[in-house]
């Protein structure tokens, strides 16, 4: 899903920033980011 970066839906992890459809979609991030970013 591609999201607008103007979104005031963020976060930042591991000095990134990432952007959300919703606010629950956030928090999901926020709680358990590893289930969501791939270790490079």
């Amino acid at each position: 899903m591609k999201v607008k970066p103007t979104s005031s839906k963020s976060t930042v992890y591991n000095k990134k920033t990432y952007y959300f459809c919703s606010e629950s979609c956030k928090q999901k991030f926020v709680a358990k980011p590893t289930n969501y970013v791939k270790n490079k």
